[in-house]
This record gives C-alpha cells, structure tokens and sequence, in this order.
C-alpha cells in the first residue's frame, strides 16, 4: 500500500497542489471531484466552523477510495492531502461568512424607503432597524418575510442564494462515497447569516471586529482591523473576522443543525430541488436572450 511520500511542503511552510499524489492532478481530478466532495461531506457535520482532524482523515481516505479506486493509497494525517483540505475548508468558511455578508448588505441597500434623505445617520438607522425585525423571531429564515408560515420555513431568497451560491455551486461534480452517507445532505450558512444580520442591527457589539456602513460600495459593510491569527493549515498569520468565529457561530450551527433535522431528509432535499430549478429557468432565459443577439454572441456552440 502507498502513503503521502511527501511529509513536509517542498517549498515554505504551505502545502501546494505539486505535493499531491500525481494521480490526483490528473484531469483535474483534485479541484473537479475530491475537494467538492469533501465540501459535501463537511457540510453534514453539526459543527463545520471546526472539524476535528480525526473525523477529517478517515472522510478523507473514504474519498479517496471510491475517486481512485484500487490505489490502495494510504492518506497521511500530516501529510499534504490533509493539509491542502484544511486549506479548503478554510476557504469554503470564508465564502459562507462573505455570501452572508453580500446579500444582507445587498437586501439593505435596495430596502431603502424612498422617504430616506441623504443623511448618513437617518440611512444607518434604518438599516438597523430592518437588520432588528428581519432577526425578530427568525423572519428572515422564511419565505414570506411578513408571514412566518412553518412550512415554508429556510426558503427566503436569502436561503436560496446562500444553498446556490455556498452550497450547490461548491459542490457540483462530489462523487457518490456510500461510506459517508453523502446522500444525508445537510445545509449549512444560517447561523451566518444571522451573525451578518446582527453586525448591521447591533453594530455597537462588534466595533472591535466589524463596522457596517454605506460610503465605498453601495450598501457594503467595511471590515475593519481584525485580532491577527495564526491559520495552522496555511502556517501563516492572517485576519479574520472574529464575529464569524467558531466561538461565536458554533451554538447556532448546532441549533440550526438540529432543527433541519427535525424537519426531516425529504425538505431538505425538497429545498435542494427548488433551488436547482430556479437555477435551470436562469440558464434557460440566458439562453433565450442569446438568440436576441447578433452573430457574435453565438460565435462558440
């Protein structure tokens, strides 16, 4: 049985994809299947901000199993497939926390009544104020923001583009891995939606980690200087957000998790579904407004 030859980068302290096995580069084998597959798996995990190494490995070796069948490769816990996951899952954290961030902020800028003058303060008053009544009672969980029907609970447009953006689009093209159940399809990204939420309705609380304002993109939050952190998958110091961190997020996930649990498999896969559709009408307007076009717009087939 082969290993991870490689047990340190080759060059600095950050794994790179030239440490991988040379069978996982091949037809892109690597960012085409195993990495949305292990986006796939992480987000059945109750608590996907902090995924404990040990879980990690044996997902890991399960993957690579059924991508690369008859290997018999033995994928190492320090070893560079490990490490290049981390990086990953780090990675597909922050698309999560910057979805959630984008369409509040997006929702908040065209929320604006036209009543509202050019007054800073008048417009971030009312921003909070409608970032307050969406988290009031969770409304914007649901699809009517006005009419908090329980079965039509996670299917607000703020939901939908979190699964499209987060989550389908992440994982197209994971591969079927019975050993981890990949069919048990979990949603994450509420809590950070909540967390982007609260940033604008209590600004005040996260001065030390987040602002929120309007003046360089159009109803963009600003993030300001963030705590230094050491990230042990890249070796590196960087900034991150600290009002999206595992300490902050974690107990949300797990309510959240346990919710749509109780919900049961079949309206999460009813939600997936939705989601796709709505994607497919897309394509097929894009589509339509091609043939509107003059020949160049229909130069490749």
């Amino acid at each position: 049985m082969s290993a991870d030859l490689v047990m340190k980068p080759k060059s600095g302290n950050q794994w790179r994809n030239m440490d991988l096995p040379l069978i996982m580069l091949e037809d892109g084998a690597w960012c085409r299947s195993f990495i949305p597959t292990v986006f796939l798996w992480a987000g059945t995990q109750p608590n996907f901000w902090c995924i404990e190494a040990k879980k990690l490995h044996p997902a890991l070796q399960a993957i690579f199993d059924v991508a690369f069948p008859g290997m018999n490769h033995n994928v190492q816990p320090k070893g560079p497939i490990m490490g290049l996951v981390n990086q990953h899952l780090c990675s597909w954290g922050s698309n999560f926390r910057s979805t959630a961030i984008a369409l509040v902020t997006s929702f908040l800028a065209t929320s604006k009544d036209n009543n509202i003058d050019d007054n800073k303060d008048n417009k971030d008053d009312y921003e909070q104020e409608l970032a307050a009544s969406l988290l009031e009672n969770w409304a914007f969980l649901y699809e009517d923001l006005d009419n908090h029907d329980p079965n039509k609970i996670y299917q607000s447009v703020f939901i939908l583009e979190m699964i499209e953006s987060a989550h389908i689009n992440a994982t197209a093209g994971s591969l079927d891995v019975p050993a981890l159940n990949t069919d048990a399809l979990q949603l994450n990204g509420m809590q950070a939606l909540e967390r982007a939420f609260n940033i604008v309705a209590k600004p005040k609380n996260f001065t030390d980690t987040f602002s929120t304002g309007t003046n360089s993109v159009k109803g963009s939050i600003k993030a300001c200087k963030t705590p230094l952190k050491h990230n042990k998958s890249t070796s590196k110091d960087n900034t991150t957000a600290s009002t999206f961190s595992e300490a902050n997020c974690s107990l949300a996930t797990s309510e959240y998790y346990a919710s749509l649990q109780r919900q049961g498999m079949k309206y999460t896969i009813d939600m997936i579904a939705l989601v796709r559709r709505q994607q497919a009408a897309q394509n097929a307007t894009s589509e339509d407004s091609l043939k509107l076009k003059g020949g160049r717009a229909l130069l490749c087939k």
